[in-house]
């Protein structure tokens, strides 16, 4: 029986019942992105790190690694795991859907496909996780955020989002994933704006839109709102002396704010920095990442401009009544002080 109180209890009935519905859309239609993934998961089984940039089987596939470090790290795990070495020993997944193969012949078994098609639906435990975080903190809000709508339509809207179940499940991708990562980091922002005084929160919230960043670059189109937000929310502090209303700027929180976000960000770059020739190594990522030496297309251009409209209507409905209210209180101030 459907309920408006949001638990854990009817978070995970959801999640089983979901998981149902998208394990039957299986033998639906998939894009080449699923191989895509087919190949960056063969790359990150049987090359050492130093060669997961460069690869492209010898320039028999287009289907090379061109996501942030953070998800190449993702697909290594996703195919260096117990239960994947179970399933290859076993015999019930092919070798062949792990193997370096050309694009004129990459075709994949039917168990190949339920293997990855399974790790899509698991992946979506972080969706989950982050529709769950952010729906309980915005109920904190109370009659300005969504504390009086029902907390469970609520996250169910967002964790049955059709486009999302499309895209990731029939098309073929990871975004439920990743946008359950941004919703973590914005239900943090919500609670350190809900919290007074608790800088954990917003540093917390920052670490993990650095990982978002780690694993892919295209919410780079949120950096900016981020960075204006948390320069408000953490770096000026408020206090009220004298019914006078003091607003002085901390340099020790912006430093620890920015060493957080970067060491989230940079962290996954390391292993590479570390292989013997990290120059090359980085030049290859950021060729990869940013391949402007293959022209931009009308597509890749439109797909930028549509990713960036909804992602950013979708935090900038979360984040506003947080922003309307730094403002007024910016507003208000009679002194600003910097420390």
């Amino acid at each position: 029986m459907l309920t408006s109180s949001l638990n854990i209890k009817s978070a995970i009935q959801t999640f089983i019942l979901l998981s149902c519905i998208k394990w039957l859309l299986i033998p639906s239609y998939r894009s080449t992105d699923f191989d895509v993934h087919r190949n960056w998961l063969a790359i990150t089984h049987h090359l050492p790190i130093s060669e997961w940039y460069f690869d492209d089987v010898n320039s028999t596939t287009v289907h090379t690694l061109d996501y942030p470090p953070l998800f190449a790290f993702f697909e290594s795990a996703l195919s260096n795991n117990y239960i994947t070495k179970s399933l290859l020993e076993s015999g019930w997944l092919d070798s062949r859907c792990l193997e370096l193969l050309p694009d004129d012949n990459n075709s994949p078994s039917d168990q190949c496909v339920k293997f990855q098609r399974a790790t899509v639906i698991l992946s979506d435990v972080i969706l989950f996780i982050g529709a769950y975080l952010a729906t309980q903190s915005m109920s904190m809000l109370g009659e300005e955020g969504c504390g009086r709508a029902s907390s469970y339509f609520t996250f169910l809207l967002i964790v049955s989002n059709p486009g999302l179940l499309m895209l990731d499940h029939v098309h073929f991708q990871y975004n439920g994933a990743l946008l359950g990562l941004l919703m973590i980091s914005i239900s943090c922002m919500v609670q350190g704006g809900s919290i007074q005084n608790d800088q954990r929160w917003e540093l917390l919230s920052a670490g993990c839109f650095g990982l978002l960043l780690a694993a892919k670059h295209l919410y780079l189109i949120l950096a900016p709102l981020y960075f204006f937000y948390l320069l408000r929310r953490h770096c000026f502090i408020a206090e009220t002396k004298e019914d006078t209303l003091l607003i002085s700027f901390s340099l020790k929180r912006l430093l620890i704010l920015a060493m957080v976000t970067l060491v989230c960000f940079l962290g996954p770059f390391i292993p590479f920095i570390m292989q013997s020739d990290p120059v090359g190594q980085m030049q290859q990522i950021m060729s990869r990442l940013f391949p402007f030496g293959r022209g931009v297309s009308c597509l890749l251009f439109s797909y930028i401009l549509y990713f960036s409209n909804l992602i950013t209507n979708a935090c900038l409905l979360y984040l506003s009544w947080c922003t309307t209210t730094g403002l007024q209180t910016f507003g208000h101030c009679t002194c600003l002080q910097v420390e």
